[in-house]
């Protein structure tokens, strides 16, 4: 069993059917679920998946239903909160090429201060960047 991270971008497109990565959602999901995971998702990863979905569909019943959706995925999917322990960690200062945005800099922290095995995102340069410390990303 292997702790997976998956980005915002994964879960957006899992839940919006017309998204173009939706199909490709939806089989990593099933690919990580098939084997039994521990899938983590950070608070902030579940704001922005949130806010994101809300921007694409301003609909309150539809983001109420969309909540539900995921409490439903627990225990499969554990959500995590990054108290102080990572926040006196993180360090912009130690990721390669510094030229990330801020929430995938705390993304990529993430992985490190969790010991994310795998880590999926349709952000080919962040999931270049977790790459190199050795993750897998496929």
């Amino acid at each position: 069993m292997a702790r997976v991270l998956l980005d915002s971008s994964v879960w957006v497109s899992f839940f919006t059917k017309e998204d173009v990565n939706h199909k490709l959602a939806v089989g990593i999901l099933r690919e990580i679920f098939s084997v039994q995971n521990t899938i983590i998702i950070p608070n902030l990863v579940l704001c922005e998946t949130l806010n994101v979905s809300y921007r694409i569909k301003p609909d309150p019943v539809y983001y109420a239903t969309l909540r539900t959706k995921i409490k439903k995925l627990e225990p499969i999917v554990t959500v995590v909160a990054a108290g102080k322990d990572f926040w006196l960690e993180f360090a912009p200062s130690e990721m390669p090429n510094v030229n990330l945005k801020t929430s995938d800099a705390i993304v990529y922290s993430y992985v490190k201060f969790f010991h994310i095995e795998e880590f999926r995102s349709f952000d080919k340069q962040l999931e270049k960047r977790v790459a190199h410390l050795g993750v897998s990303t496929e």
